[in-house]
């Protein structure tokens, strides 16, 4: 698959559903105990499995090399919450240190994709230097960092910057700028 649509849809993936797997009422009880008929449900109090429509799914309803993956990758996280889209593959969200992961695991257990979204002064210093010397009246209001088998093990940078009613997505990528989205608000 041409890696520029990967990237694509990861990306857009990202930016249009990221805030809202957050958003949701932690308060409601929504993660799993053991109990009567459930077996192998999640046990922990900061772990929720649904499916893509907002149904709970069990534990054994995902990968077991996905949740070893995630688990050796990423622990002490906050908010885990696993998805099983309509394909079959994962999506596991968590906080970490103010950082939002979204982990993208295919149907069989294979690490896709992660994307990271942060904020400027969680950026790294090179990271900062590069959009600021470019860009230095914007205000840089997001920061999404994707990794994919594609990239190799290097990131590529979507970061959300903004002056005055405009609004600018530049994409970094081994040191490289580029703008890939442009927006301007509507008076």
């Amino acid at each position: 698959m041409n890696t520029n649509v990967v990237f694509t849809c990861i990306a857009t993936c990202c930016m249009l559903s990221g805030i809202a797997l957050f958003s949701q009422d932690r308060s409601a009880g929504t993660s799993f105990r053991p109990g009567p008929g459930k077996p192998n449900a999640f046990m922990d109090d900061h772990v929720t499995a649904l499916q893509e429509d907002g149904r709970k799914i069990y534990m054994n309803d995902i990968s077991t090399k996905a949740i070893i993956n995630f688990k050796k990758r990423y622990n002490n996280v906050d908010n885990e919450i696993w998805r099983m889209q309509p394909d079959g593959d994962f999506v596991a969200t968590c906080n970490q240190n103010g950082i939002m992961y979204m982990v993208y695991y295919n149907n069989k257990g294979r690490w896709l994709a992660c994307t990271k979204r942060y904020k400027e002064e969680q950026m790294s210093f090179e990271l900062r230097d590069i959009i600021k010397s470019r860009y230095y009246d914007f205000r840089i209001t997001n920061i999404t960092e994707v990794e994919t088998l594609a990239n190799e093990g290097k990131p590529v940078f979507l970061v959300t910057i903004k002056y005055n009613a405009e609004t600018k997505i530049i994409r970094v990528s081994d040191g490289e700028t580029d703008i890939w989205s442009e927006m301007e608000a509507a008076e």
